[in-house]
């Protein structure tokens, strides 16, 4: 087999970033926070990078439907699951990688990137962000293996050009030559993320409101379901807020059960007591939206391969979140990692605020967050 061609990765000088003026500071202050906003107005999935034609000199992008767009998103998301749980990596890390995959192609298009190759590179990120890193020779080779099985079980879920070639066997040349296009596409996500690398979970918000309201746990496992399969099979992550996205898998969950909450003593709705501004009109719009998705805008194989998904991890998000303690997936289990006593749903170094633009729920996100090593650690394994 012969060495995998790097062709498609642009080169440094065109990596960056999406990120809004950096927040003022006084003269005094050696040391500010950038502020980074990855929430974007209906407009822009209108003209995301992989629905527009490019041409240069180097680049001819032909344009892909939005729905098609949509597909490719969905059946990276499912590869960075898989990829995980070969990986025996929390959930944590896998939420984290695919908003991290969503983040990059909001920037980037999709024909001028080895997509599974990015698909490793944000859940390679993502571990380390989380303490959880793993080899990266590990990551090559279930990488290759999930590539394989892919292409021998479903020829049509993932695309037949494939970025990664399927083989039987890795030579230490090949898997070298892996290992730096992951590499390489790390330094590229850091670009593009502008190192903004906290991420905040939906599961928390769920499991605490549910708790308050006193909703039976079959509603609120219903809702975390709802919640990941809007993170994997839509936009939602990169349109609305945590507390919006928790707020509407609780309301679409309690609609579908039929049950009634009483609204509080001063007239409020139930779903005030996560925001005043959000409306019952608003939470069916959204409802609305993640239906005609699921229903129409996604293929069999993944709708198939996410009721796998649902049936292994929904109750152990629900519980993990409940006694605050992480998990970790195995490919036949799902046990608790008792080591650890801070769930990782909560990510105390993001703060997340409205802009001013209420109506539409597009925060400004401000983090701090580092990862200790990116390339040197991984480069020595």
């Amino acid at each position: 087999m012969s060495s995998l061609s790097l062709s498609k990765l642009p080169p440094k000088s065109s990596f960056y970033s999406h990120s809004s003026s950096s927040s003022s500071s006084s003269s005094s202050s050696p040391v500010f926070k950038s502020k980074f906003i990855w929430r974007f107005p209906p407009p822009k999935f209108d003209n995301l990078p992989s629905c527009i034609s490019k041409q240069s000199s180097t680049i001819d992008i032909q344009p892909l439907n939005i729905d098609d767009e949509l597909i490719k998103r969905q059946e990276l998301a499912i590869l960075i699951y898989d990829l995980g749980l070969h990986l025996n990596v929390s959930f944590t890390c896998i939420y984290t990688g695919v908003v991290y995959m969503h983040r990059f192609f909001m920037l980037h298009p999709f024909q001028q990137c080895l997509k599974e190759s990015v698909a490793a590179a944000c859940l390679f990120l993502a571990c380390k962000v989380n303490e959880m890193p793993r080899p990266l020779n590990e990551f090559t080779r279930h990488l290759c293996q999930l590539i394989n099985q892919v292409h021998n079980n479903s020829e049509d879920f993932l695309s037949t050009s494939s970025s990664i070639t399927t083989v039987g066997n890795i030579t230490p040349e090949v898997l070298s030559n892996y290992n730096q296009q992951i590499i390489d596409y790390e330094n590229m996500l850091l670009s593009t993320l502008g190192f903004c690398l906290n991420v905040e979970q939906p599961y928390m918000i769920i499991t605490r409101t549910s708790q308050t309201l006193s909703i039976p746990k079959e509603i609120a496992q219903k809702a975390c379901e709802i919640a990941t399969k809007s993170i994997f099979f839509t936009h939602f992550t990169m349109k609305y807020t945590t507390n919006l996205i928790a707020c509407f898998a609780l309301y679409l969950a309690i609609k579908s059960s039929q049950i009634i909450i009483p609204d509080n003593q001063d007239g409020s709705q139930w779903f005030h007591l996560l925001n005043e501004e959000f409306t019952e009109k608003l939470l069916q719009e959204l409802a609305d939206e993640y239906q005609l998705i699921c229903m129409e805008k996604s293929s069999k194989k993944s709708q198939e391969r996410f009721e796998q998904i649902r049936q292994q991890t929904v109750k152990t998000i629900f519980l993990s979140t409940s006694t605050k303690k992480n998990f970790i997936f195995h490919r036949k289990s799902i046990v608790n990692n008792s080591n650890q006593d801070q769930a990782n749903c909560e990510q105390s170094n993001s703060t997340t605020s409205l802009h001013d633009n209420e109506q539409h729920h597009y925060p400004i996100a401000t983090t701090s967050g580092s990862v200790r090593s990116t390339t040197s650690s991984s480069s020595s394994i």
